[in-house]
């Protein structure tokens, strides 16, 4: 059974990427396309919640022990389309109201230059250039040590939006490639409303750890350190 649960989640993206003819459900299947890909790697030791739980808008405080700066960081923030974030805080960027966020996709792709980043919050459109020269060809790692492709760029992005993001009802990004192409994702909760009573278990899951819930995480926990 351990077996049959583990190969599902391995192939739900593979699934999902050459069976999407259902619009309605796109949406869903997007974020689940997006989570999967990491929570395929944490095997198949816990029930699916206990793996989103390990695995998405992951925590991580600290203090160094050489000057006392404290900070904190919400990893593995999951969005559709395969995009993903890190968000990182200080002492020092908090002074200064500033978030490191670390923006990629789970590809093996080139982020562009200039203004590569995009957000759209509640209709509003934002624009970013990254303080990295190059793309970091890096890893997204699970719990249990395994771990996917993240190609990705660091972006200092103003505390009070990040704020504005946490309580937005529709937060959607974009990320240019030096390809010329782009991705785009979808990081808000889906309308439960939406579907039938049958589906709306799965879909409060995919609220509960959707990538918005990671930054209104990141933001109580600043509130609490600084």
């Amino acid at each position: 059974m351990l077996t049959f649960v583990c190969t599902v989640l391995v192939w739900i993206p593979l699934y999902i990427e050459l069976n999407d003819k259902n619009k309605k459900e796109n949406r869903m299947k997007k974020l689940i396309l997006g989570a999967s890909f990491l929570v395929a790697l944490s095997g198949c030791q816990t029930t699916i919640e206990d793996k989103f739980e390990g695995n998405l808008n992951v925590p991580t405080y600290g203090k160094s022990k050489f000057d006392d700066i404290e900070y904190v960081m919400i990893s593995n923030i999951v969005c559709t389309n395969r995009i993903a974030f890190n968000l990182f805080q200080d002492t020092n960027k908090s002074y200064r109201s500033n978030v490191l966020l670390t923006a990629g996709t789970g590809y093996i792709e080139a982020i562009g230059t200039g203004k590569s980043l995009m957000f759209k919050i509640d209709g509003n459109l934002y624009e970013f250039e990254s303080i990295s020269n190059t793309t970091d060809f890096g890893k997204i790692f699970s719990k249990h040590g395994n771990s996917g492709h993240f190609s990705s760029k660091k972006y200092f992005i103003r505390e009070n939006l990040i704020r504005e993001i946490a309580e937005s009802q529709e937060f959607l990004v974009k990320i240019k490639l030096s390809s010329g192409g782009y991705r785009e994702g979808e990081c808000s909760h889906i309308n439960i409303n939406k579907f039938s009573e049958g589906d709306r278990g799965r879909i409060e899951l995919q609220n509960k750890y959707s990538g918005i819930e990671g930054f209104k995480k990141f933001v109580n926990a600043i509130d609490k350190i600084f």
